[in-house]
């Protein structure tokens, strides 16, 4: 099936290592039709992380594309690693993106979420932030949205 150009969507999900990018991830999948069920991270059975490497250690080492249509558009999301080890893998996916969703951990923000998370934005790309709570208390979590509002007020300036 031929799709027009100006309706493809690559957008990537950036964040620290553990802060739910590829949950994230499967629920935009499952939510959009394009999966039946929703993977998990801890069993090993998401769409993105098929290496028997990522499914042992439960973390992303390897960007993923996985790809999904949303009403007229056609997304292509990128499943970045959060580990700083992985920074080049990143670093790679960025510069292929019209957009980003940068999710915050309700935990706090990390050195190389404030990395990541700057460069859509400095690049002039569209970003949307995300918290992923998780089995975070309640009192966090409202310490997170504010941290996360102080640093997106600062990497814009």
């Amino acid at each position: 099936m031929a799709r027009r150009i100006e309706n493809i969507r690559n957008i990537g999900i950036i964040a620290h290592i553990d802060a739910g990018k590829t949950t994230v991830t499967e629920r935009m999948l499952f939510y959009s039709g394009a999966k039946h069920r929703v993977g998990m991270v801890d069993k090993g059975t998401t769409e993105t992380d098929d290496d028997p490497e990522e499914q042992e250690r439960g973390i992303t080492i390897y960007a993923a594309c996985v790809t999904f249509d949303w009403k007229d558009s056609h997304i292509n999301l990128l499943d970045t690693p959060g580990h700083v080890d992985f920074t080049a893998e990143v670093e790679r996916c960025l510069r292929v993106l019209d957009g980003a969703v940068v999710v915050f951990s309700a935990r706090g923000l990390s050195s190389s979420t404030r990395w990541t998370g700057r460069e859509p934005i400095s690049s002039g790309s569209w970003t949307i932030s995300a918290i992923g709570c998780g089995r975070i208390p309640w009192q966090s979590r409202s310490r997170s949205v504010r941290d996360r509002h102080t640093w997106m007020i600062h990497s814009r300036q």
